[in-house]
């Protein structure tokens, strides 16, 4: 395995892959490894209690057990995966009334400045309605893909928030094309401004793509999972659990709300 990026507290793996018509994308040969106090339980990774120093291109050794890189030994046996998922829920008129705005959330957007806020919440009003009602999704949704800077582009994390929101009020069944993302064989090219919803996962970044596919099958970071749990419960526990999603990372807490507050505010009755 090679470290493919690095940031404040994690670092994440990509795995070589041998070319087969079936080989898996690169957003699902990805691990994270995550450390330090502001963990959030990434649904591609793994938690450990101590920090790493880590380096781009480092190459690290997998046996099963243990992951090594010269005198660094991370310890993978009693390592338990995070459950990630989100149930859904049953939304109260107080909770939901209780998030934010989405013109004051997009002010913390890391869209905001590069992109014009009408077409960024319009795009999310048609992808939220698209959503709800089963219609076609994909211009909106590739139009989002990869916009913004990051390993996680804005863009990307608006549609991993209504992604949630989705699945915390009982959505239906998601495009075909967005989850049949690893039935492709060609995904591993560079970002092109051609891609398709054929090869989606190639309009955005390895980790934005590793994200929304997790997206996908339910299951997201625990700050957003927390978010979602408190649709059943009070005003002031949406507010709380918005304000944390809101400070984590530069932007991408933002983005990520941003995204959930537009799915529900496209809720029938609000």
């Amino acid at each position: 395995m090679t470290v493919h990026s690095v940031f404040a507290s994690s670092f994440t793996l990509i795995a070589a892959d041998a070319p087969s018509p079936g080989r898996l994308v690169r957003a699902e040969r990805l691990l994270s490894v995550s450390f330090g106090p502001r963990r959030a339980g990434c649904p591609f990774g793994i938690e450990i209690g101590h920090p790493v120093r880590a380096r781009l291109d480092q190459h690290w050794r997998c046996d099963g057990t243990t992951l090594t890189a010269g005198s660094t030994t991370i310890r993978l046996s009693g390592l338990r995966p995070d459950a990630c998922r989100i149930e859904p829920q049953r939304a109260t008129p107080e909770a939901l009334h209780a998030l934010p705005d989405t013109a004051a959330a997009f002010a913390r957007s890391g869209l905001a400045g590069l992109a014009r806020p009408s077409e960024v919440l319009m795009r999310l009003e048609r992808v939220a309605l698209g959503l709800r009602a089963g219609n076609d999704i994909a211009g909106d949704a590739l139009w989002l893909m990869g916009r913004g800077p990051g390993l996680t582009p804005s863009g990307d994390d608006m549609l991993v928030g209504m992604l949630a929101a989705h699945h915390a009020c009982g959505g239906g069944p998601l495009p075909l094309w967005l989850t049949a993302a690893t039935a492709h064989a060609t995904l591993d090219a560079a970002p092109d401004t051609n891609a398709t919803a054929g090869n989606w996962t190639a309009c955005t970044t390895d980790v934005a793509a590793a994200y929304l596919i997790q997206a996908t099958r339910g299951r997201f970071s625990r700050p957003l999972i927390a978010l979602a749990q408190t649709l059943a419960g009070s005003a002031a526990e949406t507010r709380a659990a918005s304000a944390r999603l809101l400070d984590f990372g530069h932007s991408s807490g933002a983005d990520t709300l941003l995204g959930f507050t537009a799915y529900t505010h496209c809720l029938s009755g609000l």
